[in-house]
């Protein structure tokens, strides 16, 4: 299973948690009384507008505000739910997504961001020394400026291939006086692996005057042919979730796959004597 497929199972599962939790809470009769108040009162306002009673429409709009408020107090109870929990698990797949795992053969970028952390300007040459199978520009030559300045950093990125057997990611950085190598532990994973299994790692390099951090991508959902960054993909797929199972939804809480305006159409045919 990819991420594709498994972050809208996600999504449905918060989804059904979060209806669940609603059906523990929910209060048919009251809900279903304040509901059609509202509709009620926002109609005799707009039949006011015409009539241009301005009077009585501002009496009306005070006693919609009281039925909207008595409403968010009855749906803020589930909201307190379903929110810490989409928030939850969002926390627990940013940790798991922020890095892409590096699969043997399969073609993908590595990086490192580097930054001046001495008092005086340098003029670096950057190697990416492996993993094996960089492809286009490997040595850069960069200039940073002194420390805190806006300057003071760069990112650099290669295209590669890592191998399978590779353990480490090797970056040779040189300037004027001195050549250092650091190698940086990598990980590569069985296919359809869904965890790195490692983490974006910081070091140092020439002495304490630049630090090298490792710098991979995080992972990119395909959707019919557009790369979304696994947040938006999650995002997208809660909202999607709960549209197409609204009528589900509906059905549970007020009866009727239509919900409320089923309830309210109902009323209404009461109300002219056709039920």
């Amino acid at each position: 299973m990819t991420w594709e497929l498994l972050i809208p199972g996600i999504a449905a599962g918060l989804f059904f948690i979060g209806l669940g939790a609603e059906l523990l809470m929910h209060d048919r009769e009251k809900a279903q009384k304040v509901e059609l108040a509202i509709r009620k009162k926002q109609k005799e306002i707009k039949q006011l507008q015409k009539e241009k009673n301005t009077k009585a429409m501002m009496d009306a709009n005070k006693e919609l505000m009281g039925l909207m408020s008595q409403n968010f107090k009855l749906r803020m109870r589930t909201m307190l739910i379903t929110m810490p929990l989409f928030l939850i698990v969002f926390w627990l797949l940013s940790g798991m997504l922020s890095v892409a795992p590096l699969y043997a053969g399969q073609a993908t970028q590595m990086g490192v961001d580097v930054r001046n952390l001495g008092q005086s300007p340098q003029d670096l040459k950057i190697e990416a020394v492996s993993p094996a199978g960089v492809t286009g520009t490997n040595a850069r030559n960069i200039s940073l400026d002194d420390k805190g300045d806006e300057g003071d950093h760069q990112q650099i990125w290669w295209n590669v291939t890592p191998q399978m057997g590779e353990k480490e990611f090797t970056v040779k950085i040189t300037s004027k006086n001195s050549t250092e190598s650091k190698p940086f532990p990598i990980v590569i994973s069985q296919p359809g692996a869904l965890d790195a299994g490692f983490k974006s790692l910081g070091d140092y390099a020439l002495g304490k005057s630049v630090q090298l951090t490792t710098l991979y991508k995080s992972v990119e959902v395909n959707i019919l042919g557009i790369n979304l960054g696994w947040f938006w993909w999650y995002f997208l797929s809660f909202l999607v979730m709960s549209a197409v199972l609204s009528p589900v939804k509906n059905k549970l809480l007020w009866g009727h796959y239509k919900g409320i305006k089923h309830i309210e159409k109902m009323e209404s045919m009461k109300e002219k004597g056709y039920v």
